[in-house]
């Protein structure tokens, strides 16, 4: 679970609270009910309220408690025992428990969303459902980014019984709207907590780069029912059941809830959860507009005459892509992005960025005080970064790439200068990512065969040599000179 220090003050929580216990009857009458005065028809309207809010709490807990797993994530570490002499007389493995978490079964076919911090790191997973049933589960992928990951399990035919949730709207959710938490805080499997919809579109937790290479893509929906540690990658659902985020942090001085929870919203992990089970990565749109990051001020009678709460006011646009394409250009104010309200920049980016490469979406801008509407096919923004740095997209291995030439070592003997491909820059989650290579490597064979340039690399690495799993010869430069030859196996997560 991760966790954030917030500075606001808990008085103003509390009144909060205090009023939304009260405001059902509230009265503008004061004193003291007189004598005789026949409370009981009010009191048992209030108790068949309670009830039925009560029914429909148990409702939506029943609905979606058995779409809820328990996640155990262990770490191998190899362990050595040496002599005297230094030299190596028994390795074995240690397993270590990395972490545990929660997750929600989305479909048949076995697949579990959950956080991508619950999951990293760890070598062997474990799934329990609320039967008690255990099944080891694989990474089908994961994205930092997003901070979202999917994992499959294999409960046998026909689905193995398993109950899948469903998804909710986190776009129509309202500020205010009952919410429940389900999951396994510090371990106590099948939690479930209550609160409401506190804020939406609550900004990165993490600061994380800013601009064009910024790799944070989050908001939240903040929420006062009680999440602690444990409870990540655990849905929060409404009323009817239906998963509206996933579970994420806590703002917290003391490591337990203080009434600041904070989910994904399901429209983005839906989103990203769908691509990892179809790609085992994400492919991220791109618009090809910038903006200050400061929202516009937008009058007051005009924000009420188009309906509109904000937006992000477009401060360029490049020449020949798809915002330009789509007729968009300095100035215009963008409200609504393929369905979402872009009341900020934060929103926006993720809006783009949940948009598929290739598909046609809806933009919603305002010029000249009327508000308009235009298509647009985004791009895959690996390409458009790759063209902004003169380099060669490799999308299966996760990286862009450029061709080089380095010298070849032997025990520090020169063989001769080579051809080899030089990763320019890696997805953060990737394969190239998981593998731990850096920016800087040079990759100079794959599989055993030399790479005579940058094409032939892109070919050799493609979606189905990297799921079988390939084994490239780094070259590592060094900041002193010369630098270190290994191999490195690498492959995609499906």
């Amino acid at each position: 679970m991760h966790e954030l220090f917030d500075r606001m003050g808990r008085a103003a929580l509390i009144g909060l609270a205090g009023g939304a216990l009260l405001a059902p009857h509230a009265s503008a009458e004061s004193g003291v009910r007189a004598p005789g005065t026949e409370a009981a028809p009010l009191v048992d309207a209030d108790i068949a309220f309670a009830n039925r809010l009560s029914r429909a709490f148990q409702g939506a807990a029943r609905r979606i408690e058995p779409s809820v797993v328990h996640i155990t994530s262990v770490s191998v570490q190899q362990r050595s025992v040496r002599d005297i002499f230094g030299r190596v007389r028994r390795t074995d493995e240690v397993e270590r428990p990395a972490g545990l978490g929660s997750g929600v079964i989305i479909d048949d076919a076995g697949h579990i969303i959950t956080n991508n911090h619950v999951v990293d790191g760890a070598d062997r997973l474990t799934v329990r459902l609320m039967d008690g049933r255990e099944y080891p589960a694989e990474l089908v992928g994961g994205d930092p980014g997003s901070d979202i990951a999917v994992l499959r399990i294999d409960a046998g035919g026909a689905g193995g019984g398993l109950v899948s949730a469903g998804w909710g709207d986190s776009e129509a959710l309202g500020v205010g709207e009952w919410v429940i938490a389900v999951g396994s805080p510090f371990g106590f499997e099948q939690t479930v907590t209550a609160g409401i919809v506190s804020a939406k579109g609550r900004p990165a937790l993490d600061a994380g780069e800013t601009g064009f290479l910024a790799n944070r893509y989050q908001e939240f929906i903040q929420t006062d029912a009680a999440i602690n540690p444990g409870n990540s990658g655990g849905p929060l659902v409404d009323l009817a059941g239906r998963v509206v985020g996933i579970n994420t942090a806590i703002a917290t001085r003391s490591g337990g809830s203080n009434g600041l929870g904070f989910a994904i919203p399901s429209d983005l992990a839906r989103a990203v959860a769908g691509r990892l089970i179809d790609t085992g990565r994400v492919d991220r749109g791109y618009l090809g507009v910038t903006w200050d990051g400061v929202n516009p001020k937008i009058d007051p009678d005009l924000s009420r005459r188009l309906g509109i709460r904000g937006g992000v006011e477009i401060a360029s646009v490049l020449e020949g892509g798809p915002a330009d394409e789509a007729g968009l250009r300095e100035g215009d104010i963008i409200v609504a992005f393929n369905g979402r309200t872009t009341e900020n920049a934060n929103r926006l980016r993720n809006a783009i960025s949940i948009t598929a490469p290739g598909e046609p979406a809806a933009v919603e801008f305002v010029r000249d005080e009327q508000m308009l509407r235009a298509e647009v096919i985004v791009m895959d923004r690996l390409l458009a970064e790759a063209e902004v740095l003169g380099a060669t997209p490799l999308p299966a291995l996760g990286a862009l790439a450029e061709q080089t030439r380095v010298q070849r070592l032997r025990r520090g003997e020169v063989l001769g200068e080579t051809n080899g491909v030089r990763i320019v820059s890696i997805i953060p989650g990737g394969p190239a990512d998981r593998a731990g290579m850096e920016p800087g490597d040079v990759v100079l064979e794959i599989d055993g065969n030399d790479i005579d340039d940058i094409d032939e690399a892109a070919r050799r690495l493609d979606d189905d040599r990297l799921d079988r799993g390939t084994t490239l010869l780094i070259f590592r430069p060094s900041a002193r000179g010369g630098g270190m030859t290994g191999e490195i196996d690498v492959r995609s997560e499906r």
